[in-house]
């Protein structure tokens, strides 16, 4: 449940023609999400707001009613008084405070025109705007007037996403079909970036330079014997089959999906956690998913390799601290391609966890090639993590 910034009371889910939003019904505040706001406020405001809520130093004071971090207070010039919301970047989220969105610029309506009974509408001249009495710009003094003017408003370098607010969605991407089609997830609306992801293409670039080294020189096979973890030799190596097990990928492909998952979700779980917790989120993920695998799999003898449990973990964790993020999904049955359709990271983390318990009956019935045992294992520490992270009420280290 979203709480309150300001009272702590708990938001109600509330409904208006086609926008929905959260309300406190104490302090009558509204949490409401970038793609309702769109819909009504002006480009440039929401522009500006974009730009707000990344800009580094801003002032933070309340916390997300979503995440629990602490959000971004933007400060919008308007007249008789400066408008002052709080921002959520990573949740595409704003709070006001009761009053507040009446104040904020709105959209023009466009203009409508009326036909008498019976009548077709034909196109005519269309009348003259009304332009009202001109002003000096800003920074400018006017004749008659003090000459210290009002400053400008902020730049606007930052450009919002289109958003219709429905499920059914486009990629504005032309490389999205490549994934879409093979089933696989994309972003649509990712929270913001505050540093580079290092340890996530690190490790992306150390998974395929070995694959490449050993395919090319044909000692795939045997790698994967000698360093993939098998359930009833776990002690062979002193154990380190368990941590080697995440380097080593069967084939192309399974290397292909794996980092693909690993790049589009582990940049933003790195970002919030910092390096070293990063790390731990991926080797106890992958942990996870081993003792899970090695505790039920039937088949104690046959290598498990690559790295989708520790992956797994970061999509729980990601699903958790990043709730309100929005993920495109293709729908797919075999080779039928459906329609782009749109939803929360948390729906689509109970979608991946459903495929996973379907996978898992057929892995125990031991006709299944995937371990699908291992995603669940790393999927649990992940949202174990995110769970924590949030209870943490802590700030980001950006």
């Amino acid at each position: 449940m979203l709480v309150c910034p300001t009272c702590r009371a708990g938001l109600r889910r509330t409904s208006a023609g086609k926008d929905l939003f959260h309300l406190c019904p104490k302090c009558k505040g509204r949490a409401i999400t970038y793609p309702v706001l769109r819909r009504h406020a002006r480009r440039d405001f929401m522009r500006w707001l974009i730009a707000a809520a990344s800009a580094p130093g801003a002032r933070r004071s309340r916390r997300c009613p979503s995440c629990n971090g602490l959000m971004v207070v933007a400060e919008f010039p308007t007249s008789p008084q400066p408008l002052e919301i709080d921002v959520c970047s990573r949740c595409q989220l704003v709070w006001f405070d009761a009053g507040e969105v009446a104040r904020v610029p709105k959209e023009a309506a466009p203009p409508r025109r009326a036909a008498h009974a019976g009548v077709p509408l034909k196109a005519g001249p269309v009348p003259p705007p009304i332009v009202p009495p001109a002003r000096a710009p800003p920074g400018v003094a006017e004749p008659g007037r003090d000459a210290r003017a009002v400053p400008p408003p902020p730049p606007l370098p930052v450009r919002a996403p289109p958003d219709g607010g429905q499920m059914s969605w486009r990629p504005a991407h032309w490389w999205h079909w490549i994934p879409g089609i093979l089933g696989m997830p994309v972003e649509v609306d990712g929270p913001q970036m505050r540093r580079r992801a290092v340890v996530t293409w690190g490790i992306s670039v150390l998974a395929a330079a070995l694959f490449l080294v050993l395919w090319g020189a044909g000692e795939l096979n045997q790698y994967i014997r000698d360093w993939g973890f098998i359930p009833r030799l776990w002690t062979r190596h002193h154990g380190l089959t368990m941590v080697s097990s995440f380097f080593i990928h069967a084939s192309l492909l399974h290397l292909l999906s794996n980092l693909y998952f690993l790049v589009v979700f582990g940049d933003n779980a790195e970002d919030r956690l910092g390096v070293s917790l990063y790390v731990s989120l991926l080797m106890l993920a992958h942990l996870g998913g081993m003792l899970l695998h090695g505790l039920f799999d039937p088949r104690g003898n046959v290598p498990c390799v690559g790295a989708s449990a520790g992956i797994s973990g970061v999509l729980g964790f990601y699903a958790v601290v990043f709730p309100q993020v929005r993920i495109g999904w293709m729908w797919r049955i075999f080779f039928v391609v459906g329609p782009w359709l749109r939803m929360r990271a948390w729906v689509a983390l109970l979608v991946f966890a459903a495929i996973q318990l379907v996978g898992t009956w057929g892995q125990l019935q031991g006709f299944s090639g995937v371990s699908y045992l291992a995603h669940l294992g790393g999927l649990a520490v992940g949202i174990a993590a995110g769970l924590v992270s949030r209870a943490s009420q802590g700030r980001p280290k950006y």
